[in-house]
């Protein structure tokens, strides 16, 4: 029979103890999961910036690049406003061929860029804003640009051009409501 040296047999009773040791009993644990905000909730931005919206703009829940959206319906026509914060944010011509393609536009140029490109002053500085109308102008198209931290936060009114037309002073008035929390 072979003799087990003293090493061995220490370190066979430390593994019979740690098997022992660490069978214990099974626990319940209860973990707390956060509330789906309320609708109301969802009204209220990110990124350290607070706003007003109007009170018929109905809230829309936030999902994929999306911080915030709201929906105004009226009869058959319809828009919707999309708040979306992206880190870089492309450069502006590239953006706005963007939306003009949306609109089936043509693209422009650096040195004819759309006559509609204007700024807007807010509590968190000046922003780029776009006026955009498709060729047969049923569909229309607002947005503004705010370089915010490190990040460029889009907002983006589109829809029927007869509500976007209506609801453009609500949208400017969304815009100028911009503050810091």
């Amino acid at each position: 029979m072979r003799k087990v040296s003293f090493f061995m047999k220490i370190t066979i009773y430390i593994l019979i103890l740690l098997a022992i040791v660490s069978c214990k009993k099974p626990e319940i644990r209860r973990y707390q999961a956060a509330k789906v905000k309320s609708s109301g909730d969802l009204a209220k931005p990110k990124q350290g910036i607070s706003w007003d919206i109007p009170e018929h703009w109905e809230t829309l829940p936030p999902g994929g690049m999306r911080m915030a959206g709201f929906s105004v319906t009226e009869g058959d026509a319809q828009v919707e406003i999309t708040v979306v914060s992206i880190s870089g944010g492309g450069d502006p011509l590239a953006n706005l061929n963007r939306w003009r393609k949306q609109l089936k536009l043509p693209e422009v140029t650096e040195e004819n860029m759309d006559p509609n490109l204007s700024t807007i002053n807010t509590g968190l500085g000046l922003m780029t804003q776009v006026k955009l109308l498709n060729a047969d102008k049923t569909e229309g198209m607002r947005v503004a640009i705010l370089k915010y931290s490190s990040v460029k936060i889009f907002f983006k009114m589109t829809g029927t051009a007869t509500l976007v037309d209506k609801e453009s002073s609500n949208f400017e008035l969304f815009l100028t409501s911009l503050k810091h929390k």
